[in-house]
Parts: C-alpha cells; structure tokens; sequence
C-alpha cells in the first residue's frame, strides 16, 4: 500500500550543545515523547537505515526526525566557530512531517504503528526525511555496464585460451615426435654407458630378464628415469613445452586454468612449467625396449 506525503517537510539545524538540550526539555518532555519507531525502523530497513539516525518519533500529529549531520572536519570547525564552542558537537538535523491522524487511520487499518512504519519506508519520505540515502542511480548504471564489459572480456579471453591451447597443441604435434625420439636415443646411450646397464647389453635374452627381475632392475630403472628427466631439462626452452603438449593428459588446460587471478602472471615461456610425467613414463619404457635391442645385438655377434 502506498503513502503519498500528508504534509510539507519543516527542517530545523541545532548546532548548539544548550539549544538541543533546550529542545529535548521543551519538545521531548515528559508527556510529549511519543511513540518512538527508531528500533522498529532498525529492524524494517536493517543496513539502509542511515547510522546517523538517532530517533524516529511519532507525536500526533507529527513525525518527527532527529539525524545528526556528518560532517568533515573543517565544517565541524567552522560550525565551532561560529557557535563560540571549540569543542562544538555535530549539528543535528530535526525534520518534521505533518500527518493528517484521519488519513492515517483510514490507510492504517491494519495498526497505527503499521501505518507510521509504511510511510516511514516509503523511499520518498525515507529519503526526505533523511533515513535512507538517495540512490545514486547514474553511478549503479556506470557500475553495471562496468560488470557486464568484464563479463564480456572474460568470455572473450577464455574462448580465445582455448584457440590458444588447441593451436599450441596442433604446432607441437609434429615436433614432438621428434623430440621424444632425441631424448630416447640420447637417454638410451647416456644410459649404455653405465656400469649396471653395460651388464644388461652384454648379457643373453634370459640374463637381461634376469637382471631386470631383480633388485637390481630398480636401481636401472631409477637411472633411466633419471636420465630422461635430465636429457628434457637440456632441451631449449621452447623445444621443452613442445615435447610437454604431447602429454596425454590435459598439462596446459590445468596450467592455464590455474592462472586466472595469480600474480605475477606469466611474462615469457620460460615462465611456463609444464609436467610431462606420464610422457616420461612412456618414454622410459621405449629406453627399455633399446636396451633390449643392444643385447639382442650383441648375442647375435
């Protein structure tokens, strides 16, 4: 149900410690309180309610409104000075609405208080009255077009990440498999050369599944894997996420996904560290295989 206004607003500025006492003792005496809303206002409006609000009272037939003012420290001065106080309060505002009691018991019907309450938190008489700050409406609609562009970018961004991804992933394909190649030739013959490893080349079919059946195969596993991660780390930089993208998990999309609101972000590829551990697993299994060629090769000879 709405309120329309019952009368014009009358404002009253006390900045003078002895006239507010002055008007608490002749306006707020005994008998002349009325009904104070301000606790009711409270839990009506909640966080809209202006804190500076200090007492909402209907004495029939006005409404009357008591908020202090805030202000900055140089009013607050200036408003010293001219009152003679140098301690001086913050004024208080007093504002006054006159009600005609006939109406608001027509449109009250369901409780006088009730009544006062809805013309309370009517957003024209809230504001008027001082209870409530006035939206500032052109600043809400700046804020929104601000959220819908962010909006906007974002979706922007993640759908051009994932052409990104999908790129990378398209140019690293082919050079992967070279790469792979390099690091198991390179890891292979790193390896060959090892004590434990020059055992299983030299040894028969049987010997080698022998040796790699025992405590021993751990300790050359170990190297391998070893040797594998060594060889990618002296791999340039570029050639290194290349040979990561082929990983068949999804490396990249979890890195970039894990980007978003870190700082400080990323400036170059060398800060990009991408895992390629189930690549390297399959790696190591294929040095295996060439080890088991060298043996083959040197049982034939």
């Amino acid at each position: 149900m709405s309120h329309p206004r019952t009368g014009n607003i009358h404002e009253m500025v006390i900045a003078d410690p002895r006239e507010l006492m002055h008007y608490l003792h002749v306006e707020h005496g005994e008998g002349r309180e009325g009904t104070e809303l301000l606790p009711l206002l409270k839990a009506k409006l909640g966080s809209s309610l202006r804190s500076q609000v200090q007492s909402v009272r209907y004495r029939a037939p006005d409404l009357i409104v008591m908020v202090e003012k805030a202000l900055e420290p140089e009013e607050l001065r200036v408003a010293g000075a001219e009152t003679g106080e140098t301690g001086s309060m913050h004024p208080v505002c007093i504002r006054s609405m006159h009600l005609d009691e006939s109406a608001l018991s027509a449109s009250g019907h369901f409780g006088l208080t009730e009544a006062l309450l809805a013309i309370c938190t009517e957003p024209d008489v809230a504001i008027a009255l001082g209870l409530m700050w006035p939206a500032d409406t052109d600043n809400s609609k700046s804020l929104l077009k601000q959220i819908e562009s962010l909006e906007i970018q974002l979706e922007s961004s993640q759908e051009i990440n994932t052409l990104l991804i999908d790129l990378a992933k398209s140019l690293a394909e082919e050079k992967g498999e070279q790469l792979q190649e390099l690091v198991i030739e390179k890891a292979t013959a790193a390896i060959l050369n090892e004590s434990a490893a020059s055992q299983l080349a030299t040894s028969t079919d049987d010997d080698v599944a022998d040796l790699l059946g025992s405590t021993l195969s751990g300790i050359v596993q170990e190297d391998i894997y070893s040797e594998i991660y060594e060889q990618i780390k002296q791999l340039h930089p570029v050639d290194r996420l290349a040979l990561c993208l082929c990983e068949p998990d999804e490396v990249l999309e979890n890195w970039v996904e894990s980007q978003y609101g870190e700082f400080p972000t990323p400036t170059s590829y060398t800060d990009i560290k991408l895992s390629c551990d189930t690549l390297v697993g399959k790696i190591a299994r294929a040095v295996e295989g060439r080890i088991y060629e060298a043996a083959e090769a040197e049982t034939e000879e």
